[in-house]
């Protein structure tokens, strides 16, 4: 525990300072054996010819990851390779940075470091003639303390607040994942504020991953889930939304979906923005699910009218690729605000998308165009003498681009792709309509030049034989009388 002392005044108590590393010559020598081992060891591979090279002298390695100069094999014992890709050409040109970090438990308090690690080549110090040589450059950059509701930097003496981190901080470095010296991670066990981290038991995970400081102080911390989720082995979902599940005692509750994807879930360690294509889709082809996470907000709109093998089937028949699918969202959108029926394939999946794409954006923005709603209102104003009415019916001209788009969507016809035409006056638009039921649709008209040209019902059907006898009587009475 930290003593209590007085200040220089001796009119005030306060904390004894927190004791750490100031240099890098205080730094333990395994962790700066580690930072060799993970960040030095390295293999090159060249990114023309995919050949590997030694990481200390760049000297090229034999078929077993074995450099014949250095005598060292850096053939891993585990599955996972560490490679870094370089131009092995310009090797002398090669500089890197990376970043590390370590704990350090001091009377109950845990203390957070990150060092900048440098690496670059050159054959400066060594004979001109020989290889380039790896030369690594290791400083201490920030020493966090680790509380409960934020991070004391100690070397600059700040504080970092978890809830202002977006507001306060650089949000994407407090996300970026660097590599984290495992050793000593048991240590943490014994402190109160990490004793249900459960850190100790990712260590393959962060071996293969990194370790982001967002996952490893702010989540463990503050959030339940995240222990659940360790767990449940679900390590990255752990470390990259915790903040985001609430933990409800069962695994439906939790995560909204069937246990039955539990296998899938671990097996594949999703992770969050995987587990939010999974819920959005709920499926077991890896595959599938990568397709659903890199067009997620598209799939989340068109859930409920298209699956997404669907729109893989259906742009590969249209010779597009899978980046149309941006495109293909966009067009159902426009179809839904156009009023078309989602249910109808021909609608869903048109003979040439790209084709039927523009023309549906061309009618929004005819729709959306001011000028046009003025003109086609003027010349309403003068198609009114054509206005006819019996005992049963009455027929009026269109009267704005709304009432085209209302017309349009209770027939499912396309009529309010006239709207130009009928500004530019080469036709105009009536509808028919039974005198009980005024606003609402039954025969859509087209004329050009006094005639009738065209007359359809709902979905493009052809008028009765009753209201084709009421359009003959309208056109010979008062369309070519006036």
């Amino acid at each position: 525990m930290r003593q209590l002392m007085y200040n220089q005044n001796f009119s005030t108590i306060i904390d004894e300072p927190i004791s750490y590393w100031k240099t890098i010559e205080e730094v333990p020598i395994t962790i700066l054996e580690d930072i060799e081992k993970q960040i030095g060891n390295q293999i090159l591979q060249d990114e023309k010819t995919k050949a590997f090279y030694c990481p200390n002298c760049t000297n090229p390695l034999d078929d077993h990851l074995f450099c014949t100069n250095c005598k060292q094999s850096y053939k891993s014992s585990t599955s996972y390779q560490p490679i870094c890709l370089v131009n092995i050409e310009k090797i002398k040109e090669f500089k890197k940075s990376y970043d590390y970090l370590t704990f350090q438990v001091v009377d109950q308090e845990v203390l957070l470091y990150t060092f900048q690690v440098n690496v670059q080549y050159s054959n400066k110090l060594w004979m001109p003639y020989q290889n380039p040589r790896r030369l690594m450059d290791i400083q201490i950059k920030k020493v966090y303390h680790v509380l409960k509701n934020g991070l004391e930097i100690l070397n600059d003496h700040s504080f970092l607040s978890y809830l202002s981190l977006e507001e306060e901080y650089d949000f994407t470095y407090f996300e970026t994942n660097f590599y984290l010296y495992l050793d000593n991670l048991e240590e943490l066990k014994k402190t109160t504020l990490y004793q249900y981290s459960f850190l100790w038991l990712q260590k393959d995970y962060f071996r293969r991953n990194g370790a982001c400081l967002r996952g490893i102080t702010y989540l463990p911390i503050t959030f339940k889930t995240y222990e659940y989720l360790v767990k449940m082995k679900l390590y990255k979902l752990a470390n990259s939304g915790a903040d985001q599940i609430t933990y409800s005692k069962n695994f439906e509750k939790t995560f909204d979906l069937s246990k039955n994807y539990y296998p899938f879930m671990k097996e594949y360690d999703l992770d969050y923005d995987e587990y939010e294509a999974l819920q959005i889709y709920p499926t077991t082809n890896y595959e599938l699910l990568q397709y659903i996470k890199r067009y997620q907000p598209t799939f989340y709109r068109i859930r409920l009218f298209v699956k997404p093998e669907q729109v893989l089937k259906y742009l590969k028949s249209q010779n597009l690729s899978e980046e149309y699918t941006y495109e293909y969202g966009d067009y159902l959108d426009v179809c839904l605000n156009l009023g078309f029926d989602l249910q109808d394939k021909k609608i869903l999946f048109p003979s040439n998308f790209l084709e039927e794409h523009d023309k549906r954006f061309k009618e929004v923005s005819l729709i959306n165009d001011k000028d046009l709603d003025k003109k086609i209102k003027a010349i309403a104003k003068t198609l009114k003498k054509y206005t006819y009415e019996d005992e049963k019916y009455m027929i009026i001209p269109a009267s704005s681009l709304n009432s085209l788009v209302k017309e349009s969507r209770e027939q499912r016809n396309c009529v309010r792709i006239y709207a130009e035409n009928i500004a530019n006056q080469v036709c105009q638009i009536f509808f028919l309509r039974d005198k009980k039921w005024p606003n609402k649709s039954l025969v859509t008209i087209e004329v050009r030049k006094k005639k009738v040209v065209q007359a359809r019902t709902k979905f493009n059907n052809l008028p009765s034989e009753e209201l084709n006898m009421v359009l003959e009587k309208w056109e010979q009475t008062v369309l070519t009388q006036n």
